[in-house]
């Protein structure tokens, strides 16, 4: 047995990162760091933890049956990401409560060795602004 069997490098690269991902009634986006963070994907895809309530975002390939068109070059992309996908965006409706929000946005931890970013609905954080049921309110008072 060697002195060091059992280390392992620790990892110089942070894994809380700078990426956050914003959920509305109408889209799902995600903030440009989120991009740098994957290495400027073209594809990705979305996938669902349904026992620990998070979500996570990786890199793949234009075979993948689940891709999704995500971004391209560095130097060409320099704004946040807006995904409209009906599908994605009824699975998002389902897992977050948006009635009385406008959206959830949700900090992610990124794995780099794994090109995946991992988003924990459970820390999602209501974003501010006008309720949907306002003008109900309003009418009934």
């Amino acid at each position: 047995m060697g002195l060091l069997d059992g280390f392992e490098a620790m990892s110089l690269m942070p894994k809380k990162g700078s990426s956050v991902l914003t959920v509305t009634k109408s889209n799902i986006r995600f903030n440009k760091a989120t991009a740098a963070e994957l290495g400027y994907p073209r594809y990705v895809k979305l996938l669902e933890n349904a026992k620990t309530n998070q979500v996570a975002i990786q890199c793949c390939s234009d075979k993948d049956p689940a891709k999704i068109e995500f971004c391209g070059e560095e130097k060409k992309h320099n704004y946040a990401i807006f995904l409209k996908v009906p599908a994605l965006l009824a699975e998002f409706r389902r897992l977050l409560d948006l009635e009385d929000v406008k959206g959830y946005a949700i900090a992610g931890i990124t794995y780099p060795d794994d090109k995946t970013i991992i988003y924990d609905l459970k820390s999602a954080k209501a974003e501010e602004g006008v309720k949907a049921d306002k003008k109900t309110d309003e009418a009934a008072e």
